[in-house]
């Protein structure tokens, strides 16, 4: 992991609302999920930069507006000293070669009815001027560095395992040599030992093309070991972001550590207080006023049900957004 301190991207106050319909007839007012709320921090490159948090916090919805697939509704993305979601599409179309994403579900992003060559040759055909020839060679010399054979290109998707499919996502998401990846539970699918080879995959092609990875999931022990930085998130809002040996030894805001507390790790002894979340995860269209972790949490006092936390920056580099913050492991 090559970070540095250079800015790749620069995120600033970005949104993401979706409008519901009510299904009453003279409902007028509309109501929106606010998916992603209000939130602004950095992409150095060459990092991998960890977004962790509970089912439905907004890390998917997160990956997706950052490269434009499901713009955002309000804020900012500065890429290359412009605001990309400022850009009509025919002006984003330079930068989509260099964003790019692998999917949690390979197989559902491959159409079972084309071979893995004419599938990945399409991205040639879209972005280059490449000859046939040239594409099917380029193909080739792909699958040979994710780990599959040059036959592999007549072969259809059910032919291959999901391990392997995986691979075939990530040989197209790195054809146009990008700069930035969003690796959405890119490996939550796959069986814990195939999980290892393609987290080691992700590290050498990194290495090698000097890749810049947003790396989405549920599984603490797995950005422990592969991520730079972490942001924690929850109900569309940072609650903690820093680096992540000082996450996990400096943890500050209750939700990440709890967290911590619910990851197996056995034979290990919790120095820290017992953190157990109790309840559901509020709504998305009826956020609770304040502090939105304030329903489930064992620290929660009166101004956390009144104001939103100021999301600061508490030592260098370790940003939480709490009223409250946990010292030494301490309620």
């Amino acid at each position: 992991m090559k970070q540095n301190n250079e800015i790749l991207m620069e995120v600033k106050n970005l949104e993401k609302f979706y409008t519901l319909k009510s299904g009453k007839l003279l409902d007028r007012q509309p109501k929106y999920a606010r998916a992603v709320n209000d939130i602004t921090f950095n992409i150095y490159k060459g990092e991998v930069l960890g977004v962790v948090g509970e089912s439905g916090c907004g890390k998917s919805t997160l990956g997706r507006a950052l490269i434009q697939m499901d713009p955002p509704t309000g804020g900012e993305i500065i890429y290359k000293e412009e605001d990309i979601t400022k850009l009509p599409e025919k002006d984003f179309h330079k930068y989509k070669k260099e964003l790019q994403m692998i999917f949690q579900d390979p197989f559902a992003s491959l159409n079972p009815r084309h071979r893995v060559g004419t599938a990945l040759e399409e991205v040639f055909k879209i972005h280059t001027d490449l000859s046939h020839e040239e594409r099917k060679q380029e193909v080739i010399r792909l699958l040979k560095e994710v780990g599959l054979k040059p036959e592999h290109y007549n072969s259809y998707p059910h032919q291959f395992s999901g391990g392997q499919r995986q691979r075939i996502g990530i040989s197209r998401a790195i054809a146009l040599n990008p700069e930035l990846i969003i690796c959405d539970e890119a490996i939550s699918a796959l069986d814990v030992s195939i999980q290892a080879q393609v987290l080691n995959l992700l590290r050498i092609i990194q290495d090698k093309y000097d890749l810049t990875y947003l790396f989405i999931t549920h599984d603490l022990a797995v950005a422990k070991h592969f991520c730079n930085r972490i942001m924690v998130m929850y109900l569309g809002h940072i609650m903690e972001m820093t680096t992540t040996k000082e996450l996990f030894a400096n943890t500050m805001h209750p939700y990440t550590i709890s967290l911590l507390m619910s990851a197996p790790r056995p034979n290990v002894k919790r120095e820290r207080e017992q953190i157990v979340l109790e309840g559901e995860v509020p709504s998305l269209v009826n956020p609770p006023t304040g502090c939105p972790f304030n329903t489930r949490c064992p620290k929660a006092k009166d101004i956390c049900f009144k104001e939103v936390p100021e999301y600061r920056e508490i030592s260098p580099g370790h940003y939480i957004s709490c009223h409250y913050p946990v010292k030494d492991g301490k309620l």
